[in-house]
């Protein structure tokens, strides 16, 4: 699992290098002929889908681990959200990646894949993000791995990731992140 972290630290700082290079005197930084990103990805978010992007701590409860603790930091583009999450049931701690879609009527689904000393599993997971109370809720069941395993979430929003295109939420709630 070492590898792998400094596989993705490599390439994250070589993309960022690579950023750099290609940014020139910065005054613009767009090749002639390219159109500028935000063109080219749409003009912002959707306001029908919750901004579901930031991070989280709550209680999770599953049927084989008991009562666990757990906590998110979801990124989020669109409709498309996901992200790190960890758990802990006492000395036992789940390491996950998270990828979700949030759709109509605040409802979040997806997958997770959760691995930990011993095991690798895949959990099919459904929710709904409480734009009033600032807390994402849902159940998940073992799909790969963790057969039968099954359990419910219920994290609250710490703060939030302002989205593409979407502005600073109103003066109630978690602040941005």
């Amino acid at each position: 699992m070492k590898s792998l972290s400094l596989i993705t630290a490599t390439g994250l700082i070589a993309a960022s290098l690579s950023l750099v290079a290609c940014a020139g005197n910065g005054a613009n930084a767009t090749p002639a002929g390219a159109a500028p990103a935000q063109a080219a990805l749409g003009q912002g978010a959707d306001a029908s889908v919750a901004n579901v992007g930031g991070q989280y701590a709550g209680t999770i409860r599953d049927n084989v681990l008991g009562k666990g603790h757990a906590a998110a930091s979801l990124a989020q583009y669109r409709n498309a959200a996901g992200g790190p999450i960890v758990s802990a049931y006492g000395s036992t701690t789940w390491s996950a990646s998270l990828a979700a879609v949030a759709g109509a009527n605040n409802v979040v689904s997806g997958t997770i894949v959760a691995s930990n000393a011993s095991a690798t599993c895949t959990f099919k997971f459904g929710g709904v993000y409480d734009s009033l109370t600032f807390r994402l809720s849902g159940s998940y069941v073992g799909a790969g791995g963790c057969s039968g395993e099954s359990g419910r979430f219920d994290l609250k929003q710490k703060c939030y990731y302002v989205r593409d295109g979407a502005s600073v939420r109103p003066d109630h709630g978690p602040a941005p992140c």
